[in-house]
């Protein structure tokens, strides 16, 4: 059972490092994008150039238009209040949806001396968005690390080393059980010791 999942492990971690290398190599040409997650804290995954990033601006651009759509909300309840100073207002409309908490404090500004006019909508602060990066090259030497030293294990002879030592004090090559009583044949794995 070990072994298996030591080689699934193997091949899993060998998977990462050709994916991680394929995007590497395309990644000079495609930007790959993929969103998950519940829609009140949604991720995103991009593969730029040298590194591959997960970060939360889904949630930041949702915060924005939730934002964004309160302000709008007020603006046109308070449309015929708000008409005469259009002008001023104009450049707090257009960051209405990119940046509300700036725009709500231009509003708040611009229309102090408005008689009868509520104040607009209290902005909430917004979080800063959470952003990691893993280099490909990381990613590479991470996902190879387990099947080159599988490699380093069976190339270096050290397979040979733990039969030999096995054999010399008596146990199963194979599964290291005690052969004293049963010199003809492993009762665990079934395998037949080599003749000294």
């Amino acid at each position: 059972m070990k072994r298996r999942l030591f080689n699934a492990m193997t091949v899993l971690s060998l998977l990462l490092s050709a994916a991680a290398a394929a995007l590497w190599a395309v990644g000079s040409h495609l930007a790959y994008v993929l969103e998950f997650g519940p829609a009140a804290d949604r991720w995103r995954l991009t593969a730029h150039e040298h590194h591959i990033a997960l970060d939360d601006m889904p949630r930041v651009m949702a915060d924005n238009a939730a934002s964004g759509r309160a302000l709008g909300r007020w603006l046109d309840q308070n449309r015929r209040r708000l008409e005469p100073h259009e002008k001023r207002l104009s450049s707090a409309r257009i960051q209405t949806m990119s940046d509300p908490r700036s725009a709500a404090a231009e509003f708040a500004r611009a229309t102090l001396d408005v008689e009868g006019l509520p104040p607009p909508p209290p902005i909430p602060t917004a979080r800063p968005p959470r952003d990691y990066a893993v280099p490909y090259w990381w990613l590479i030497a991470a996902g190879a690390a387990l099947p080159f030293g599988r490699l380093a294990w069976v190339g270096l002879g050290w397979n040979r080393r733990r039969r030999s030592r096995r054999r010399a004090a008596g146990l199963c090559t194979a599964c290291g059980y005690d052969l004293r009583a049963t010199p003809g044949r492993c009762p665990e794995c079934g395998q037949v010791p080599p003749v000294r």
